[in-house]
């Protein structure tokens, strides 16, 4: 969805689309920054 945004192709996300944006970034944060 970022992508697509940053591009311009993507019109206006839907709620759904903004709460799932979200909760991959932040899964994303915390997968980098977990300890090994």
């Amino acid at each position: 969805l970022y992508a697509l945004m940053m591009c311009g192709l993507h019109g206006q996300p839907t709620r759904a689309q903004v709460d799932e944006h979200i909760q991959s970034s932040v899964d994303f944060f915390l997968r980098a920054y977990a300890p090994r």
